[in-house]
């Protein structure tokens, strides 16, 4: 069965509506995702570095940075008010969704107010700079044994809930923390540096290296924290799903500054992941046939080993990257052709998000 996904950041809904976003709105969202097909919400956990949930690991939402988001407030009334995750749950059970905790594992901070306590308290475990002069404070580096068992804690609690799966998504807004858009300039930090050294005999900090060696390191690390996150996802019996960038390489906003290798290939000989969702945070509709063709050849094997592969869909167009597009007007027939045309190459979409289909109600009917 082909899944249709929406994407859930509960905090753009609420900061969007000039009037609370509470659970009556939540249980309209889920009516009328049960009314057009879709099969699973991923339920975004965080803004950023802080909680949008009742979380006692981190820090929830205080709304010291509102920018020129008005209704920002209105998150922290809703969580004196109730917890948003256990009401998606228990929605998602009366209308027959499936609810996916979105934990986003590379996005600690993006503007003031909005970094994690973890990250203020261990700056140093974030992405450092070549130079070791800054750090990318959104990135973690999951060399650090307590970024994994932070991680860790954090998921356990997720875990907690009624839920259906777990998502973890390396989509960040980790650049917007740094003033630094320079190329590879992060991912220096001391257990790599030394790691590095060990393994290939070159200080990465002052001599000419092999890039792709470094990428492959961080990668490791990183999914030796998948190996022990998968464990405790099976306890719970739930499956759990990675988003990734459809290069295997990057991740939303925080290349070209960092690279690590998203070893996927890894995760599914392991048993470690029920599904991938590819080209997270990529704008889809501005690919090219021949871009299709590619990433579902590339990642043929996730499907030949019995796992979902999946695709992010951003119906967005923030920036004005998408040229049949008029700023975030959309054009709901092109969605529709494009997600119908490509269907077959995947086990379903992703779209992000649903504050598009709240502001934009036809585009219900293209998915």
């Amino acid at each position: 069965m082909q899944e249709t996904i929406i994407n859930v950041d509960y905090y753009d809904l609420v900061y969007s509506s000039s009037s609370l976003y509470d659970e009556s709105r939540i249980e309209e969202l889920f009516e009328k995702c049960a009314a057009n097909g879709v099969t699973t919400v991923l339920w975004r956990l965080s803004v950023c570095g802080v909680a949008a949930w009742h979380s006692k690991v981190r820090s929830w939402y205080e709304a010291k940075y509102v920018g020129n988001m008005p209704f920002s407030y209105n998150m922290v009334k809703i969580l004196r008010k109730f917890d948003p995750l256990e009401v998606a749950c228990r929605l998602g059970r009366k209308y027959g969704v499936k609810v996916f905790a979105w934990v986003t594992v590379m996005d600690e901070d993006a503007n003031p107010g909005l970094i994690s306590d973890f990250v203020l308290e261990n700056t140093e475990c974030t992405w450092r700079s070549r130079d070791q002069k800054r750090y990318l404070r959104g990135a973690l580096c999951y060399a650090y044994p307590k970024v994994v068992d932070f991680r860790l804690k954090e998921l356990e609690e997720v875990l907690s809930y009624d839920l259906d799966g777990v998502y973890l998504c390396t989509r960040s807004h980790a650049k917007f923390g740094s003033e630094c858009r320079d190329l590879d300039d992060f991912g220096y930090n001391e257990p790599v540096v030394k790691e590095y050294a060990k393994r290939h005999g070159a200080n990465i900090l002052t001599e000419d290296f092999d890039k792709l060696k470094l990428y492959d390191l961080q990668g490791e690390y990183f999914t030796e924290f998948l190996r022990k996150a998968s464990v405790k996802i099976k306890e719970k019996g739930v499956p759990l799903w990675l988003g990734i960038h459809s290069d295997g390489y990057s991740m939303m906003n925080i290349s070209p500054m960092g690279h690590m290798k998203l070893d996927y290939e890894k995760w599914v000989e392991e048993d470690l992941v029920e599904g991938l969702i590819v080209a997270a945070g990529e704008p889809v509709l501005d690919r090219s046939e021949v871009w299709f063709r590619e990433v579902r050849d590339k990642y043929a094997g996730v499907r030949e080993a019995g796992k979902l592969l999946l695709c992010w869909f951003r119906v967005w167009d923030w920036r004005n990257e998408l040229p049949y597009f008029s700023g975030e007007t959309k054009n709901p027939k092109l969605i529709e052709a494009v997600s119908k045309r490509y269907a077959g190459y995947f086990d379903g979409y992703a779209y992000h998000e649903a504050e598009n289909f709240e502001r934009y109600d036809d585009l219900w009917n293209r998915i």
